[in-house]
């Protein structure tokens, strides 16, 4: 392949064919990545200690941003790590460093059908469908994140979480109150987002109305909402200064749930996605049809949580949140046999 990086055998070239009587194509695997709410103090600590190709990406990223990155993950001695201008690159970095930790254990490169990202997942998915370098990236993202803390302070919002209502009757709920659809995380966990009094007002409405849970989260802003409009020209700039080139393989828009295939259109979605609703019911229904299996990177397993609720059993599905289950995914990429029982369990 012109993409492939040198040393790495692509994942198609090694794994089973139809020839052994349990065919798996590894072209369908689905590659995804966790977003914001993942991260926690100490996260990725485990890959430093165990993995050089991990401790490469932690220093690579502590140079770029021009502080102890690595030291807040790890330990948060500031308490600091809760900021979305911090919490937003120290989830890409951990996501680089174990995807980084996979190929290099394994020795094959990582060669999907697609990749998807959970908001600030698509950042990372970016990186690994080599439409921009991780040092961009992550200069990229940290810009992100300022722009986002800032328009927080000056228009305070809130989250909250809602389960067991339909998406309806939480869409008439928002008109109501003036609260809005943040996150369709599945058919029946949605996230509203918004001013801090419509979203108070929207959890009261919800429970009236029999929500099974409701439940405000702990963020600083109200992502994925008009409160986040004044981010979307610094944004634009930021991506204007960054070289961007068209996906190894497509990228699923969070928004629309379709396919990207070019620069341009994963620029456009990245503007978009700071304001609008992510549609991951519909996304990853479409990601995860027919794929051999779903592999999730991330600190938490938060996808693979909600994939359960998607896909019925025979899906297969493989989070990696720390070095042993790096370890593991990576003996199941340089053993073809092994894959098969897992794929096939």
């Amino acid at each position: 392949m012109a993409r492939e990086r040198e040393g790495k055998v692509p994942l198609r070239e090694v794994l089973p064919t139809q020839e052994n009587g349990e065919y798996i194509d590894p072209g369908r695997l689905f590659l995804t990545f966790t977003g914001q709410g993942s991260h926690f103090p100490g996260m990725g600590m485990d890959l430093y200690q165990n993995s050089q190709e991990a401790r490469e990406v932690f220093h690579e990223a502590d140079r770029i941003v021009g502080f102890p990155l690595s030291e807040i993950m790890f330990r948060d001695p500031e308490k600091t790590l809760i900021r979305t201008d911090i919490a937003q690159i120290a989830i890409v970095t951990f996501e680089e460093a174990t995807r980084r930790t996979v190929e290099a254990l394994s020795g094959r490169e990582l060669d999907p059908k697609a990749f998807a990202g959970h908001s600030l997942g698509t950042y990372e998915a970016m990186v690994a469908a080599e439409v921009t370098s991780f040092p961009d990236t992550i200069r990229l993202v940290q810009e992100r994140g300022r722009l986002m803390q800032e328009a927080a302070e000056k228009n305070p919002g809130t989250m909250a979480s809602i389960t067991g209502l339909d998406l309806a009757v939480l869409e008439g709920i928002c008109a109501e109150t003036g609260a809005e659809i943040g996150l369709i995380n599945t058919d029946k966990l949605i996230v509203i987002t918004g001013d801090k009094r419509a979203v108070a007002q929207a959890r009261d409405l919800a429970t009236a109305s029999k929500a099974k849970g409701v439940t405000e989260l702990q963020v600083n802003g109200a992502w994925h909402s008009s409160l986040m409009e004044s981010t979307q020209e610094g944004l634009q700039k930021a991506i204007s200064d960054i070289p961007f080139k068209d996906p190894k393989k497509p990228i699923y828009d969070n928004s629309t749930g379709e396919l990207l295939t070019t620069a341009e259109g994963i620029q456009k979605a990245l503007v978009r996605g700071l304001c609008e609703r992510v549609c991951w019911n519909t996304l990853f229904k479409r990601g995860a049809a027919g794929a051999s299996a779903v592999i999730e990177i991330g600190p938490r397993d938060f996808l693979s949580r909600f994939a359960k609720q998607m896909v019925d059993r025979s899906t297969k599905i493989i989070p990696v949140s720390s070095f042993e289950s790096a370890q593991n995914l990576a003996h199941i990429l340089q053993q073809p046999s092994d894959h098969n029982k897992l794929l096939n369990a």
